[in-house]
């Protein structure tokens, strides 16, 4: 089975078990990116931490993205 094929599995099996905290899910140069309520946020970053499937261990890196013409200027992207 090839990696992107499993990232599509595993990018679905994410949706599934966190569907009120993910928005989108979808897969670039081989990465998940997960587009999230912030409300939700320590909820999924606990859950890919400590479930069985997930276990992320390293937060690696904190990028704020301005976009000052939005009303929402901020993003943060959380690399892990």
């Amino acid at each position: 089975m090839s990696v992107g094929c499993l990232l599509v599995k595993y990018s679905q099996y994410l949706v599934r078990c966190c569907l009120k905290s993910i928005i989108t899910a979808h897969i670039k140069y081989n990465s998940i990116s997960l587009i999230i309520f912030k409300e939700y946020m320590l909820s999924l970053c606990a859950f890919l931490k400590k479930h069985t499937n997930a276990q992320f261990k390293m937060l690696l890196d904190i990028v704020v993205i301005d976009y000052p013409l939005r009303k929402e200027r901020f993003e943060v992207v959380y690399v892990l």
